[in-house]
């Protein structure tokens, strides 16, 4: 079951999830025709990342009759689509039998132009066609004139069993998964594509055409930033050194309107090396006398992303007069028996984490009440020819501050690493 769960929980997000969806009519129904299904055994499975769409739309009610003329059942679908309007794929979620209609209770139905995008997490076939595909060459049922290849995967931790179907018209693929007890599953599995073989691809057509939104995604240098006719304004003038400034990125899609800035600070190797001999003269008679040449430290950033505000922003505004729901100086800083890792106790705030400040009340004391200083763990390697990663995991210290200021209806998200809060407030009081 958790293995289709990457998948829906991607699905309710773009969706909202209708409850319910809607209810199909659909032409009579021939009688169905058995599957066969083949059981396998596979302990390896895969994660992939889909190749992004441009947009997406729910399909209508109308549109819905056209691509699914069979279901008689609560179908959630979306189709994805290129920047220029081509259609990607459709992407399809049904209750299982006698559900509770917990939202992880769904086959998932995948109809993809070339192939399959859209499959997040599966088991991995031998001989398969793509990374979640099955093997081409299993024995196919002949489903109404259409070869089908099914699998029924058996595992040890579960009564349920991972069923999957495939099937395709010319370059238009089809598959369904989903997890179920083995006889419910066989008859769902068997419902499923005899209705999806029955209602073809004819359907496919009333998702062409479609309306698209207003789109951009181009990279920036800070100078045409500052151009920007929505956020210009609230870029800041630079961040100060070490940092460099390393990308502008302007995006807007039917999920945000923002524009990303970040700096970054090259490594300082003579600060690591003093942290390592620090750290080697330190350690415990337990811990293995490793020699390294070298610490791995992800790097130091400013990030400063300009934004539409939406609702869950305005939801995080708190008043300067309230520092409980900001003021990290107010909640212990837990210390782990090893005297390295520490982290505030915030038992329960939903504020604190990230605080929005209106501009007009945001003031040095606030941003410094959000600095902390957070202990990096880095990972040690040798300088052998292979850079063999050793067990051994240095502390790194550096100045974090997170927060968010509101300029009406536009938002500014700040997360640095590796700046007091002097320097950023240094940054944020020309935008003021």
């Amino acid at each position: 079951m958790r293995r289709g769960i990457a998948f829906l929980i991607f699905l309710l997000i773009l969706a909202g999830c209708t409850p319910g969806g809607e209810h199909i009519a659909h032409p009579p129904l021939t009688e169905s025709e058995s599957l066969l299904f083949h059981r396998v055994q596979t302990d390896v499975f895969v994660n992939v990342s889909p190749a992004p769409a441009a947009f997406f739309h729910e399909l209508t009610a109308e549109q819905m009759e056209q691509v699914f003329p069979y279901f008689d059942l609560p179908l959630i679908a979306h189709a994805y689509y290129e920047a220029d309007g081509r259609l990607m794929e459709v992407s399809a979620s049904v209750p299982l039998p006698e559900s509770e209609e917990e939202w992880w209770q769904r086959a998932n139905i995948h109809i993809g132009i070339n192939y399959i995008r859209f499959d997040f997490s599966g088991p991995s076939f031998n001989n398969a066609s793509d990374s979640l595909g099955l093997p081409r060459n299993l024995e196919e049922s002949n489903i109404h004139g259409t070869l089908v290849r099914a699998v029924i995967l058996e595992n040890d931790w579960s009564e349920t069993r991972h069923f999957q179907a495939e099937f395709e018209f010319g370059n238009i693929f089809f598959r369904v998964k989903f997890e179920a007890e083995e006889e419910a599953g066989k008859a769902f599995m068997t419902t499923i594509v005899n209705n999806l073989v029955l209602g073809g691809t004819e359907g496919l057509s009333s998702l062409a055409d479609p309306v698209i939104p207003e789109l951009r995604s181009e990279a920036m240098s800070l100078e045409e930033a500052r151009l920007d006719p929505d956020f210009g304004h609230l870029v800041p003038s630079d961040a100060p050194d070490p940092f460099h400034f390393q990308f502008g990125h302007r995006s807007i899609s039917q999920h945000w309107n923002i524009l990303h800035l970040e700096w970054e600070a090259p490594w300082d190797p003579g600060y690591l090396a003093r942290v390592y001999e620090s750290w080697a003269a330190g350690r415990s008679a337990n811990t293995p006398p490793f020699e390294f040449d070298r610490i791995f430290w992800g790097e130091l950033s400013v990030r400063w992303i300009i934004g539409k505000a939406e609702e869950h922003d305005f939801l995080r505004v708190v008043s300067i007069h309230e520092p409980e729901n900001y003021d990290l100086s107010l909640y212990p800083l837990v210390q782990w028996e090893d005297h390295w890792l520490r982290f505030h106790e915030i038992l329960s705030n939903d504020y604190i984490h990230n605080p929005v400040f209106l501009a007009e009340e945001i003031t040095f004391e606030a941003v410094a009440s959000r600095e902390w200083r957070r202990v990096y763990i880095s990972q040690g390697a040798d300088g052998e020819e292979h850079m063999d990663m050793r067990d051994v995991f240095i502390p790194l210290e550096a100045y974090e501050l997170e927060f968010s200021v509101l300029f009406g209806n536009v938002i500014v998200n700040i997360h640095t690493q590796g700046l007091t809060a002097e320097q950023v407030w240094v940054m944020l009081e020309k935008i003021l």
